[in-house]
């Protein structure tokens, strides 16, 4: 029972800011004065948004959209725990990242421990032609990702979520089946 009160807690309130949560990190991707230690994290988990095949598939009912919003949380925690040089208006990335701690909660440390190590993959990963440091080098590459993620946003339509007692366990299974 645990669980379905952690899911219906917290997986509406993720998909239905998944628009707001992605234009935060972009905003800190878009951010050149920043360390790129903490935006090629960002850019890893945005990117993840557009692969063809991600752990959930997106139109899966209920938990199609909540291993993008898991991604963009560990993303954010991995960016958080960079030295920011007391950079201001960060607060959007510390928060979600804040919120990997409920991402822990729910999987448990070994499955964890499994999806941290891919989101630190991420930023390494092609997807559409681009890792993050491609992204992160090229002013042009930026420009167009960034332009990318904010049509994202802009035409992301929160899936409808009906609470499932089965969904916890269902995202286990997707995570230990695709994270080896």
């Amino acid at each position: 029972m645990a669980d379905l009160d952690f899911a219906d807690k917290h997986f509406p309130r993720w998909i239905a800011s998944m628009a707001e949560d992605v234009r935060a990190l972009a905003a800190a991707v878009g951010r050149p004065e920043l360390p790129k230690r903490l935006r090629a994290p960002l850019v890893g988990a945005l990117n993840y948004l557009f692969r063809s095949l991600d752990i959930i598939p997106d139109w899966f009912p209920g938990l199609g959209f909540v291993d993008d919003a898991i991604i963009l949380r560990v993303g954010a925690a991995l960016a958080a725990a960079v030295d920011a040089g007391g950079a201001a208006g960060l607060d959007a990335v510390y928060k979600l990242g804040n919120e990997a701690e409920l991402v822990k909660e729910l999987l448990g440390e070994e499955l964890d421990a499994k999806m941290l190590k891919y989101v630190e993959s991420l930023p390494a990963q092609e997807v559409r032609g681009r890792s993050a440091d491609t992204v992160l080098k090229d002013d042009q590459q930026l420009k167009d990702f960034l332009e990318e993620v904010a049509a994202f946003a802009d035409d992301y339509k929160p899936a409808t979520y009906e609470a499932n007692d089965k969904y916890p366990e269902k995202l286990r299974l997707f995570v230990s089946g695709k994270l080896r």
